[in-house]
């Protein structure tokens, strides 16, 4: 996004007030994306503490190996995008 510059090219702030040129940051992504083999899917079981109360859940997760690395990992579902159809 520009900043808005008047007609004699001053910079304005949101208010329309002159102000100092401004600064050009260097943005990076927050993160990168990465590539995984998905291995299988599976199930984990976890206790959940809330106020004294002991609350069991399961859950599916992906179990996924770094094509890079080869690191596994695992995931919850609404984490994974899936590329690709399985090959035989």
């Amino acid at each position: 996004m520009e900043p808005v510059t008047d007609n004699e090219g001053n910079y304005l702030d949101t208010e329309g007030e002159i102000m100092d040129e401004p600064s050009r940051k260097i943005q990076e992504l927050a993160y990168e994306e990465q590539m995984y083999y998905l291995l299988h899917w599976g199930l984990t079981y976890e206790i959940l503490v809330d106020s004294n109360q002991r609350t069991p859940v399961t859950y599916t997760i992906g179990i996924c190996q770094h094509i890079s690395n080869g690191i596994i990992k695992s995931f919850v579902p609404t984490d994974l995008t899936v590329v690709g159809k399985e090959q035989r």
